[in-house]
């Protein structure tokens, strides 16, 4: 039998990021993040299926592509330079308020 009450869904993970040259990249901004104590208003859309909105620079469309949204803290970051391969970085969050949940909007 189930022992604990149900409360609002929590989840962890990882992203991980390619680093370029362009310091106002998503990548780059993402990376810095993790070192302000104040990251209010983070948040991200984790895309389970992404369905494109047909438009010429296409975009997600959310009623149609599945995903997970929420706001995050950003929480640690790892890095590793190979000289034969992109330079890649890893940035964990904790998403602490979950707003979308594959579908069901979450208040």
């Amino acid at each position: 039998p189930k022992n604990t009450q149900a409360g609002h869904p929590s989840l962890t993970g990882t992203m991980t990021l390619y680093l370029t040259s362009d310091d106002t990249s998503l990548s780059q901004r993402l990376m810095e993040s993790v070192i302000y104590t104040n990251q209010d208003g983070a948040a991200v859309k984790l895309y389970l299926n992404a369905v494109s909105d047909g438009a010429a620079e296409p975009a997600p469309d959310d009623a149609k592509s599945a995903f997970i949204a929420g706001e995050v803290v950003f929480t640690d970051f790892s890095t590793t330079v190979n000289t034969d391969d992109a330079i890649t970085a890893e940035v964990a969050f904790s998403m602490w308020k979950v707003t979308n949940w594959i579908g069901l909007a979450i208040s």
